[in-house]
């Protein structure tokens, strides 16, 4: 009895919107690896007859490391449930501990949580600015009719404007992984190869954002403009600041054309966890989509120019 009051009240307060209730560990594991739920509360079952016997207890609660300000916004309301219940049941503070435990980031290193971010801005940005100054370059230097008299089509001339940043890309993001490694001993605790496979596929998207700006540019400074245009709102609804989650609806569903949203919790979840290869695929198919979307638009476009 007295552990479903305990329950009522979190369900009935404003900072908790939905409860789900677990009868085995497996299923709960399973939602908090693929952030379903955002933190788990356990009671024993002596937690009543403890409670009555004037007893100390403990409510264990796991949260998600990975999302540091919300777990510890999440801590402070789970604590004011908790004491709140106390007072009404028992007229005085009886000893109830509230045990926190934060998975992927015990410690709530708040430097490996930035880093996984920023890695995803840094191993994009190089493609991104390249690609999108390489038209805008040619046009500004007058040698873009060049390319237009060249025996060369379109896709050939896309292909050739991509392969050296994405390859950059590429390398510089193996190097960010082993650099964040080595300096600020962050973990990486997933498959090298499934990251490498998440890089490729954000690489070859923002180089379809990349050559989509460049085409609409005439000079490498209204390509910058774009470049920083794009990556901002992308970085800002990308989860990297505030949980997407607490985002107005109608911001949720256009934010699900943004590439760096599925980006940031696949590079988050390659390094705290182990993410499985089926989950990397699941969170892989927006990205492809995207991909395909941007790099049709951008030979579309330059098709058009060259006409």
């Amino acid at each position: 009895m007295e552990s479903r009051e305990l329950i009522a009240n979190f369900q009935h307060s404003r900072w908790y919107s939905k409860l789900l209730y677990y009868d085995n560990a497996a299923p709960l594991k399973t939602d908090m690896d693929n952030a379903v739920i955002d933190c788990a509360i356990i009671i024993n079952q002596d937690f009543a007859q403890k409670l009555k016997t004037g007893q100390g207890t403990s409510v264990y609660m796991l949260l998600d490391g990975r999302q540091i300000n919300s777990s510890a916004i999440i801590n402070g309301y789970a604590k004011e449930i908790v004491n709140t219940y106390v007072q009404q049941v028992t007229g005085s503070s009886l000893p109830i501990e509230l045990a926190v435990r934060h998975w992927f980031n015990a410690n709530l290193n708040y430097t490996w949580t930035i880093l996984a971010a920023v890695f995803t801005m840094l191993s994009t940005l190089s493609c991104l600015l390249l690609t999108s100054m390489s038209i805008a370059r040619e046009k500004e230097l007058g040698t873009f009719e060049q390319l237009i008299v060249s025996p060369l089509t379109a896709v050939e001339i896309l292909i050739g404007k991509t392969i050296p940043p994405f390859a950059i890309g590429l390398v510089m993001s193996v190097i960010l992984i082993g650099l964040m490694s080595l300096i600020f001993a962050m973990p990486f605790r997933g498959s090298l190869l499934l990251m490498l496979l998440v890089v490729a596929v954000a690489l070859l998207a923002v180089s379809g954002v990349g050559l989509f700006i460049s085409s609409l540019c005439r000079t490498q400074q209204q390509a910058l403009l774009g470049v920083f245009a794009y990556q901002m709102p992308a970085i800002l609804m990308s989860g990297f600041i505030s949980p997407v989650e607490d985002m107005p609806q109608w911001l949720q569903t256009i934010n699900c054309l943004n590439l760096m949203r599925p980006y940031v919790v696949l590079c988050k979840g390659l390094f705290f966890k182990d993410m499985s290869a089926g989950a990397v695929l699941t969170n892989l198919v927006p990205m492809l989509l995207i991909a395909g979307c941007t790099l049709t638009i951008a030979t579309l476009s330059f098709k058009r120019k060259l006409e």
